[in-house]
C-alpha cells in the first residue's frame, strides 16, 4: 500500500515570483529599480555591444517636480511619475533598460547606439515626448525634463558612466533646464540641445 499526496505549489511559486519582481522593480512604476539597474548594467558593460555600437546612458530628471506635488497633491504627483515611466518605456526600444532610481529621476541604458549623436537624438525625442500635457484628475499638468547623456567607455564601471551622465544632467539644469546636454568626456562630439 502507499499514500498519495498532491500539493498545489502554484501559489507558492507565484509568491516567490512576486517577491523576485518586487526586489528588482520600483513599486510605483514597475520599472527596474536602482539595484536592478546596477546588476544589469554590470553585465551589459562586461560584454560590450557588437562592433560599431556603444552603450548610451540617459540620466533624466523632471524639472520642478516638487511644485507639482505641492500644487496638485502627492497622488497626482504619483500619477505624473507613472505616466512619465509609461512614456519613457514607449519611446525606447524593447531591449533598452529603463529604471526609476529615486524620486523623479530615471536612467535609460540604450544598448546599441552608433555614437553620441544617436544617444542625444533619443534624449531629444524623450524631452519632446515627456513635455506633452498630462490630464490627471481634471487637471492639466505640464512637465519638462533635463537629460544628461554619456557613452560608456570600454571597461568602464557602472558608477563612473552614471556619474558622467549625472554631471551632464546637472549642467543641463544649470543652463536653464528643459534641455539635453552630453558628457564632455568626448569633447569632439559634445553638443547641447534646447
Amino acid at each position: 500500500s502507499y499514500v498519495s499526496q498532491f500539493v498545489d505549489v502554484t501559489a507558492v511559486h507565484q509568491a516567490q515570483e512576486q517577491l523576485r519582481f518586487q526586489a528588482g522593480h520600483d513599486p510605483l512604476t514597475s520599472l527596474a529599480n536602482r539595484h536592478q539597474l546596477f546588476t544589469r548594467m554590470t553585465r551589459i558593460l562586461k560584454y560590450p555591444p557588437h562592433a560599431g555600437f556603444r552603450v548610451g546612458i540617459l540620466y533624466v530628471d523632471l524639472d520642478e517636480f516638487k511644485p507639482i506635488n505641492d500644487t496638485f497633491g502627492h497622488s497626482t504627483g504619483d500619477g505624473v511619475l507613472v505616466e512619465m515611466a509609461r512614456r519613457i518605456r514607449g519611446a525606447v526600444r524593447g531591449e533598452d533598460l529603463v529604471a526609476r532610481i529615486g524620486g523623479d529621476e530615471f536612467v535609460i541604458a540604450l544598448l546599441a547606439v552608433r555614437g553620441l549623436d544617436d544617444a542625444q537624438r533619443v534624449g531629444d525625442t524623450l524631452r519632446d515626448t515627456l513635455a506633452q500635457p498630462i490630464q490627471l484628475a481634471g487637471s492639466t499638468v505640464r512637465v519638462t525634463v533635463s537629460v544628461g547623456v554619456a557613452l560608456a567607455q570600454a571597461g568602464e564601471a557602472v558608477n563612473a558612466v552614471l556619474q558622467r551622465a549625472d554631471r551632464a544632467l546637472y549642467r543641463a539644469k544649470r543652463m536653464g533646464r528643459n534641455r539635453v546636454v552630453t558628457d564632455s568626456l568626448d569633447e569632439s562630439e559634445e553638443t547641447d540641445s534646447t
